[in-house]
Parts: structure tokens; C-alpha cells; sequence
């Protein structure tokens, strides 16, 4: 009898787990469809921080920052993803947070359609080692939401660019960054303190921190 109850328990709880999955394979093209599909994936992941970053996507796309062209774009990665049976956390969460700080940020807006074509020539590379792409994804979110080659909140040492003058490359199956002209480079690590390294200029790849 209690082994038929317990069974019966399981049951019951497994079917609820599967009704609570949104089994959602593609991403819909307008911004509101996609909005409302990458919300609900969040949302699966059942953490607050993926809440959180749910709520700022889904206002985000109330008040009309993403357009028909970038979501069409964004749909098609997303989608992408899906289908390499990527997760709502870590890898859903980093795209969300990646299109949080290029639509927040002036510089970021402008580069979309070479963020965008670079991002896709990175999934489609490294659709075999997904914690890369998830790399490349942070790196993203880093570069625009803090002008950032690298970002550790709170800890560091965090390496920031003095000026948006650099542009996102994809050649040899690897993502990398282009500074043509000579920026500083500043190190801020979390005892405050501060290094900058003046005229910097050069390749720096994301996927191998260097």
C-alpha cells in the first residue's frame, strides 16, 4: 500500500514538472513574441537572478527597445540555441543579459548587426563546446554594459576600456575584438585600487582571456 502511494506521489509529481515546461523550440521573429517566449524560458530556470533579468527584458520590450530587424535577428540565435538543447541557466540567461546591455548602450545599439553576425558565426562554430558560446555571451554583456574586456563584480581585477573604439571580429573559428587605435586600458581591482596601461591597442581574444 505505502509503495503504491509513494509511486502514485511520483507520478503525480513528475507529471507536474513536465506540464511546467514550456516546450518551446523556436522563438517567434516580432519583439513581443519574442519577449513573451524568452521571459517564459527564464522563468523555468526558477532562479531569482534569471527572475530578475526577466523583468528587465520584459519592460525592456514594453518600451519598444528591441525592433522587428534585431528580433528577427535575436529569434534566429535563440532558436539556434534551443535546438542545441541549451538551457534557460547559464545559457538563456547570458543572451538576455547580453541584449540588456547592447540595447542600454549607445555604442552597443550601433554595432547590433556586427554583434549579431558575429554571434551567429560563434554558435555555428562552437555549437560542440556550448560553455564557449556561453563565454563569448558574458563577454558581450561585459564589453557593453561595462566597456569591459573582463568583469567580475565586486571582486576583479576588472580590465576597462577608456573609449568605445573597437569592433567584434569572427575568423578561425574564433570571436575577438579589435582595438585599431590606441586606448588606455584600466585594471580596477577590489581593494580599489587602480592600474592603467596607456595606448593600448591590438587583438584580444575572448574565449582564451587573451
Amino acid at each position: 500500500m505505502i509503495k503504491y502511494i509513494y509511486s502514485s506521489l511520483l507520478c503525480l509529481l513528475t507529471a507536474t514538472f513536465c506540464t511546467a515546461q514550456s516546450n518551446i523550440t523556436t522563438l517567434g521573429e516580432s519583439p513581443a513574441e519574442f519577449v513573451k517566449q524568452m521571459v517564459i524560458l527564464l522563468k523555468e530556470a526558477k532562479r531569482p537572478d534569471c527572475d530578475a533579468i526577466a523583468v528587465s527584458l520584459e519592460k525592456m520590450g514594453k518600451e519598444g527597445g528591441i525592433s522587428a530587424e534585431e528580433s528577427k535577428a535575436l529569434s534566429e540565435i535563440g532558436t539556434k540555441m534551443l535546438k542545441l538543447n541549451m538551457r534557460p541557466f547559464p545559457a538563456i540567461d547570458a543572451l538576455a543579459r547580453a541584449i540588456l546591455a547592447i540595447e542600454r548602450n549607445a555604442a552597443g545599439k550601433a554595432d547590433f548587426a556586427n554583434w549579431a553576425s558575429v554571434t551567429k558565426q560563434t554558435l555555428d562554430n562552437n555549437s560542440k563546446k556550448q560553455s564557449d558560446f556561453v563565454i563569448y555571451l558574458n563577454f558581450s554583456e561585459d564589453l557593453y554594459a561595462h566597456q569591459a574586456l573582463t568583469w567580475v563584480e565586486r571582486l576583479g581585477p576588472n580590465w576597462c576600456l577608456s573609449a568605445a573604439d573597437y569592433q567584434l571580429h569572427y575568423e578561425n573559428k574564433q570571436p575577438y575584438l579589435v582595438i585599431a587605435r590606441p586606448i588606455d586600458l584600466r585594471c580596477v581591482r577590489k581593494e580599489k585600487d587602480s592600474i592603467t596601461i596607456k595606448g593600448t591597442h591590438g587583438i584580444y581574444y575572448p574565449l582564451t582571456y587573451n
